[in-house]
């Protein structure tokens, strides 16, 4: 490895060690109590190295929303897109949803945090804003292929799979939304049956 190589592992490495350092800060104090200096103290690095490599706060964390985003691919590689059972699997994937949310709460928070913070979101790079859409996609990639199917088949209502996906997604995420915060919040059993009544809801909406 030549210099210019062990260069850019180093920053590489720096970089890395930084967005796990912040990782544990935002755990553990929530996004809004975490501020830059509170990522510099954590690192042992002042302000120019942190802004040498994000422009914010914002970007930092949006690293976490990525993350995020690979955990609910994993999550609905448990939809048979194939299956000829469609409620059961357009189930699952609110039954994902759900445990996206009860599993990995703090990153549950984080895809939440930019889905409801458009000042934020405009912060986020470009750069990550495209991997953001990827990994978008192939998260509700499944249960796009499932949507088409039973189209094709003339069992269900045509419509824009990505929008539906979208808006069913979000009314999930608006659902759980209502609970966060709240006394019942540690009532699991019954955000879940609220998440799995509005699945039952849009899926039904969906049939002809």
């Amino acid at each position: 490895m030549g210099p210019r190589d062990r260069k850019l592992r180093e920053l590489e490495d720096r970089k890395k060690y930084i967005l796990e350092k912040s990782r544990e800060l935002f755990f553990r104090k929530g996004y809004e109590q975490v501020t830059i200096q509170d990522i510099c103290d954590a690192v042992e690095y002042g302000r120019s190295v942190i802004y040498s490599m994000f422009e914010s706060k914002e970007e930092i964390y949006s690293y976490i929303y990525l993350d995020a985003l690979e955990i609910l691919i994993t999550l609905n590689s448990s939809i048979d897109p194939h299956s000829d059972d469609f409620d059961a699997q357009f189930m699952r994937g609110a039954e994902n949803l759900y445990r996206f949310y009860a599993d990995y709460t703090d990153y549950y928070k984080a895809l939440s945090y930019f889905n409801n913070n458009s000042m934020a979101y405009s912060k986020i790079p470009p750069a990550l804003l495209e991997r953001k859409k990827f990994l978008g996609e192939k998260a509700g990639e499944p249960f796009a292929v499932l949507l088409e199917r039973f189209m094709q088949k003339d069992l269900l209502r045509r419509v824009n799979i990505p929008d539906f996906i979208n808006l069913f997604f979000s009314a999930v995420i608006g659902v759980i939304g209502l609970f966060i915060h709240t006394e019942e919040e540690e009532d699991k059993e019954r955000i879940r049956s609220f998440v799995m009544l509005h699945a039952e809801l849009y899926r039904e909406g969906l049939k002809k």
